[in-house]
């Protein structure tokens, strides 16, 4: 079977020859990688660092307990001083107001959950074994044993230990442990401020009926859902109509941005602008094309801006679908990168082809799929509308399978390297 046929019996249309400056999506993250370094860290509020990636090793301040307290509602006694008669209660410890007085021997302490347990005292009888008189204020309690029902202070955490390492990304989880050991606030990388150029004559807002030859602008309401998701900051997000010196205009009029996103542009028509408009501003070309598809109208570059900081600059296909695909296995990594977190290159997982596919003899395929669980585990169901324009089926997709060159049939069965989709990593 031919290559056209098999594309078309795979839902693809027939392909045309990679263009020449083409690299795999590896070597492009390779590429970007080097130079996508944590932005310079910052001191953010412990309630606020939620999804932060911690730029230093964070230990307790305090001891946890801080101090020695009870585990129970009950009497603080001496192990060794219980009477065997009723007891006199000397007075009440409880969260937030320690017993301060003066215990003879043979007295006990009310005391609740969290009390502070008094300096003389080793030991906690639960209220439900006391008898207790109130008119007398005494209580006959049994005997105890020493440290029953008592939480050591430090006996969790000590002053200095280490809580959180340093490349963490921080959870609810984490921010309980770290306020309680005192920490008020985090050194985290700082967000990347990325802003989004989106091009093109025929782009209208969301909400507006296209007339003959317009589109919905899809990459405004998108991206910066991947960008948030990735630890980003949007910036702005602007329009600009097709033409060099109006692409141009617009980016010059961007407010300071770590990395800009220009979508459409890239294919070699009288009025793709991107490539010239990222020459005209000195930028450097890290990839020049992706050899995938979806994606290969890619450029990746970075220019020197003032102050001796780098911009990056990502152009992605104008169509959706391809921009959508280039976002989630170049860009979300590169911002993740940014964000301080030292594992951001992606690491696809491997799933079972429930159906034959069939590979592009020479550019890598990136196939919207869904992931289901079989009797010999995860299996990769790949949908059915693969055309870059189809977007209905990226609603149902879990993933990206990626399919390398090759000539062979893959049979069902084959196991195949799979991306699942920001937001839904498992």
């Amino acid at each position: 079977m031919s290559g056209t046929s098999q594309q078309a019996q795979a839902g693809l249309p027939p392909t045309v020859p990679p263009k020449p400056g083409a690299i795999a999506p590896a070597e492009a993250w390779a590429r970007i990688a080097a130079i996508a370094r944590p932005l310079p860290a910052e001191r953010v509020p412990v309630s606020r660092a939620a999804g932060r990636w911690v730029a230093e090793d964070l230990h307790a301040r305090l001891s946890l307990p801080h101090d020695t307290n009870s585990a129970m509602d009950g009497f603080a006694v001496r192990a060794d001083d219980v009477p065997a008669t009723a007891a006199p209660i000397a007075g009440e410890s409880r969260a937030g107001a320690p017993f301060t007085g003066d215990a003879p021997a043979g007295a006990v302490i009310r005391i609740a959950t969290g009390g502070a347990l008094p300096s003389t005292f080793d030991a906690i009888v639960p209220i439900e074994l006391a008898e207790v008189d109130e008119a007398a204020q005494t209580v006959a309690l049994p005997a105890a044993r020493l440290g029953a029902h008592v939480r050591h202070a430090g006996e969790d955490v000590r002053e200095g230990d280490l809580l959180v390492a340093a490349g963490t990304r921080l959870a609810a989880n984490h921010l309980v442990a770290l306020a309680a050991a005192g920490i008020a606030e985090v050194p985290c990388a700082r967000r990347p401020v990325v802003s989004i150029v989106v091009t093109g004559d025929e782009v209208v807002p969301p909400g507006t009926t296209p007339s003959t030859g317009q589109v919905i602008d899809v990459h405004g309401t998108a991206l910066p859902a991947l960008i948030e998701a990735s630890g980003g900051v949007v910036g702005e997000v602007r329009h600009a109509a097709d033409g060099r010196s109006e692409l141009g205009g617009v980016l010059d009029a961007l407010a300071p941005a770590d990395v800009v996103i220009i979508t459409g542009g890239l294919s070699v028509g009288r009025h793709d602008w991107t490539r010239p408009a990222l020459a005209d501003r000195g930028a450097e070309l890290l990839v020049e094309r992706l050899l995938m598809r979806p994606g290969q109208p890619t450029a990746v570059a970075v220019s020197a801006e003032a102050g001796g900081v780098s911009r990056l600059w990502f152009g992605l296909p104008g169509n959706p679908v391809s921009a959508y695909v280039v976002a989630t296995l170049l860009l979300t990594p590169t911002l993740r990168a940014l964000a301080g977190d030292p594992a951001a290159a992606i690491v696809p997982r491997r799933a079972r082809l429930r159906q034959a596919a069939q590979p592009d003899a020479r550019r890598w395929l990136a196939l919207r799929a869904e992931l289901e669980l079989g009797e010999d585990g995860e299996e990769v169901v790949v949908l059915d509308g693969q055309a870059s324009h189809m977007m209905g089926d990226l609603a149902r997709a879990d993933g990206l399978a990626l399919l390398e060159p090759g000539d062979a049939p893959l049979d069902a069965g084959a196991e195949v390297p799979v991306v699942l989709l920001p937001g839904l990593e498992r």
